[in-house]
């Protein structure tokens, strides 16, 4: 497998370049252009359940399409709202991402749901996370452009920048600062991580942006 993500950071769409019998699994609402050469079929990965799991409680959907190649062939994939897009190679680890930041990847991939535990309800990233596990790579998707921060020690990101992280990082969730600081400087919530490992971080927010564009989209009047 080869590929290259084009028109970074904004409009970002990844081409992957397939061999002969290779294969990927990808979000069924991802597929922009594939060659005739690619077989493609659309299932559950890991069983109902789990496929259940991922779509309620992680946001994930519920279906994949996985795509084979019968000779040389490509496939561009796209997330569905402007952003960009990273890859990465899981090699017997584990990655905790949002739902709908689950691009694409290899077959080899575990995909599970994870409880962000009792500080996911406090959370924009989600009371649960879409769990990457065992060996192969990984497309993941952002709201904006995304940056790869590596982490030793300790670090807070606004909680509606975080895309996903390793597993293995401590975090909690706090407020940005004491009362005065968080009422006047704009934020509300931080996620803390401690420890040592990698944050996805998006730079733009979706709720940021949907209370930005709310005031300016015209009221419809009461009858």
């Amino acid at each position: 497998m080869e590929y290259e993500i084009y028109y970074k950071p904004t409009y970002s769409l990844a081409e992957v370049r397939l061999s002969d019998g290779e294969s990927i699994q990808a979000d069924r609402r991802s597929m922009a252009y594939m060659s005739v050469n690619l077989s493609v079929s659309t299932g559950i990965k890991g069983g109902v359940l789990r496929g259940l799991k991922r779509t309620v409680l992680g946001g994930a959907d519920i279906f994949l399409n996985t795509f084979v190649a019968q000779g040389d062939a490509v496939v561009g994939i796209a997330p569905p709202y402007v952003g960009d897009i990273a890859y990465r190679e899981i090699k017997d680890e584990t990655l905790l991402i949002q739902g709908d930041s689950f691009l694409a990847g290899s077959q080899s991939l575990d995909l599970d749901t994870k409880w962000g535990g009792v500080k996911g309800f406090l959370s924009e990233a989600g009371l649960f996370f879409v769990k990457v596990s065992q060996s192969g790579y990984v497309f993941i998707s952002s709201f904006g452009a995304i940056q790869e921060r590596r982490i030793d020690g300790r670090f807070r990101v606004d909680t509606g920048h975080i895309v996903g992280f390793t597993e293995g990082l401590d975090w909690k969730i706090g407020t940005f600062g004491g009362v005065k600081s968080t009422v006047l400087g704009g934020e509300v919530l931080v996620t803390e991580f401690s420890g040592e490992g990698t944050v996805y971080i998006q730079s733009r927010s979706e709720k940021m942006f949907v209370d930005w564009l709310t005031p300016l989209l015209p009221q419809q009047e009461k009858k």
